[in-house]
């Protein structure tokens, strides 16, 4: 068994529910949602940046903090 050495004898592994799995399933699409979300508007506003002033304030330490 996998998890033997950090279980105690009695653990008993229990199977998923379909009301389980289709909460995760949510949660996950939500993660994957906010995550490319995030991304996109990243993507945005570094070309918008691009555009305005060119590279010159692609060097600011903030930009790449962030």
């Amino acid at each position: 068994m996998l998890l033997a050495s950090h279980t105690s004898e009695n653990f008993i592994l229990e199977k998923a529910s379909a009301i389980d799995l289709q909460i995760t399933s949510l949660v996950w699409g939500i993660t994957l949602r906010l995550g490319f979300l995030t991304t996109w508007k990243a993507i945005k506003q570094t070309i918008s940046i691009t555009r305005h002033y060119r590279y010159y304030k692609l060097n600011s330490p903030y930009i790449w903090m962030i």
